[in-house]
């Protein structure tokens, strides 16, 4: 054997040797457990200590243990969306939509200019009384809203008016002794807009407000 030989099978040993024993010290090192220390926080109350934890709520926050018996603290309460599951009515002539609630129905004779938001229908196949109405009315002269409504059939020198705003857009909110207690104009393009509801004694399905906070303007 010469020694060029000799040296290829001491370095091939050495080679075989390393390994053995690098296998046997991660063996033993995967073995070792490692705990991740808890840090720990000193309450106030009671001087009970309580790990540092935090817990995900469903608005996105969060909140951590706290108390004698380091519960977690409340979440916020997540107000349940009154209108997630409402339809929507579109108006694309003048730009602008709406939801309403599903036990509500758009009465069949509305159209662009006019529309009838109903109490559904009857055993008889009757619609509802109308729980909110749409109109719109021409504004070509393009005065202001103020005007308009001073002009406006409607007596609204006996109303409260009130300056409001819909969807980023300027309005006047309006309460009178009618039917249809009260009521928003809105200046949109060379129209205005009426939205009228009604305060009913067996009360609406929804409140005016929150069916106000639904229209948004496309145009």
């Amino acid at each position: 054997m010469n020694k060029k030989i000799k040296i290829e099978i001491a370095v091939g040993i050495i080679a075989v040797v390393a390994i053995v024993v690098g296998v046997a010290v991660w063996k033993e090192n995967r073995e070792i457990k490692f705990e991740t220390p808890k840090v720990a926080i000193e309450k106030k109350v009671g001087g009970t200590v309580c790990t540092m934890e935090a817990k995900l709520c469903a608005n996105g926050s969060y909140v951590s243990r706290t108390g004698p018996n380091c519960e977690f603290a409340a979440c916020p309460e997540v107000k349940k969306d009154e209108t997630a599951d409402w339809k929507t009515y579109r108006n694309d002539k003048y730009g602008f939509t709406f939801q309403y609630p599903n036990k509500l129905v758009i009465d069949p004779k509305s159209d662009d200019n006019s529309i009838w938001v109903s109490g559904g229908y009857d055993e008889f196949g009757q619609l509802g009384q109308d729980h909110y109405t749409i109109s719109i009315q021409s504004n070509l002269n393009n005065i202001s809203l103020e005007k308009f409504l001073s002009n406006h059939d409607i007596n609204l020198k006996n109303s409260t008016i009130k300056d409001i705003e819909i969807d980023n857009r300027s309005a006047k909110r309006y309460w009178k002794d009618s039917v249809f207690s009260t009521g928003v104009a809105v200046k949109l393009n060379n129209n205005i807009v009426f939205i009228n509801g009604g305060d009913w004694d067996d009360k609406p399905y929804v409140s005016f407000e929150t069916f106000l906070a639904t229209f948004k303007f496309t145009k």
